[in-house]
């Protein structure tokens, strides 16, 4: 179960941290699947993970428009 959270966990932060947009767009598949199974497995901590998630967007939100900005400015 723990390997379940620790993978959705990396899926998120590559959903949003992902070099291509192709990157972020198969990690955020790859995370749809992994929170539908843990909530069918787990919704109490499906529940504690999807918290944790909205908790973290504004910070991967922040960080991804310093990629996009550090990618334009080296173009």
């Amino acid at each position: 179960m723990s390997d379940l959270v620790a993978r959705a966990r990396q899926l998120y932060e590559l959903a949003w941290l992902g070099k291509s947009a192709r990157v972020r767009a198969l990690a955020t598949a790859q995370l749809d699947a992994a929170m539908r199974e843990l909530q069918s497995v787990d919704p109490a901590r499906y529940q504690a993970l999807c918290e944790e998630c909205f908790a973290r967007a504004g910070e991967l939100a922040a960080r991804r428009a310093v990629i996009e900005r550090m990618t334009e400015v080296q173009a």
